[in-house]
């Protein structure tokens, strides 16, 4: 299941600043992420993050 515009929004509502998924993010989510400065991570595997999507601001 991918991450949608309404995960994303949840978790930034409630404080998260980073999410990690199994799967791929939406395209409206991944935007959504970027204009909130939002972390998010795809595919994350055996010490590794394989795919950074978006960055926060730091």
């Amino acid at each position: 299941m991918p991450v949608t515009v309404r995960i994303v929004v949840t978790l930034v509502e409630n404080g998260c600043g980073i999410v990690l998924s199994k799967s791929a993010l939406t395209g409206l989510a991944l935007m959504l992420a970027e204009e909130l400065h939002f972390i998010t991570v795809g595919f994350p595997r055996n010490h590794s993050l394989n795919t950074l999507y978006t960055t926060g601001s730091y």
